[in-house]
Formats: C-alpha cells, sequence, structure tokens
C-alpha cells in the first residue's frame, strides 16, 4: 500500500492554468469575470480569487471582478450579472 504525504505542496498556477486553458479553453485577448462573494463566509479563501485574477492576467486575459455582495440570509443574483 502506498502512504501519501500527508501534506503536499504545488503551484496553484498550475491549477489555475489548467482550469483556465485546459477545461475553459480560454485564449489570449478572452474576457473573464470573477463573479465572487466575501470570502468572510469561508466558502473559499480569498488566495483563490487572487491566484485565478493572478493567472487569467499572465495568460493575457481582460479580467473584470464583481463583488456579486452574497448574503446567506438573503441570495439573488445582482442585475449586472443577467
Amino acid at each position: 500500500m502506498t502512504v501519501l504525504p500527508t501534506q503536499t505542496f504545488f503551484d496553484p498556477q498550475q491549477g489555475v492554468h489548467n482550469m483556465l486553458v485546459n477545461c475553459a479553453g480560454v485564449r489570449r485577448g478572452d474576457r473573464l469575470l470573477s463573479a465572487y462573494e466575501h470570502d468572510s463566509y469561508g466558502y473559499y479563501e480569498r488566495d483563490v480569487l487572487d491566484a485565478v485574477t493572478q493567472g487569467a492576467f499572465e495568460l493575457g486575459l481582460h479580467v473584470s471582478s464583481l463583488d456579486v455582495g452574497f448574503a446567506p440570509s438573503r441570495p439573488f443574483i445582482p442585475p449586472e450579472l443577467y
């Protein structure tokens, strides 16, 4: 049986590149909208948004970010996303 280490170090930008290029199929000049909610709700870590934004810029994407103002007590979709 193979035992994996409890902590593995990797470059997050490799994951970002895989997600954007191999999964989403983006190309230089494409636009990316990062719609996000505040990280204080605990659904993600702010470092993830920062890594995706940085990776997208490095790939030559035009990046916009929008805080959707999500609140678990009153979920809705802002009109800007329709």
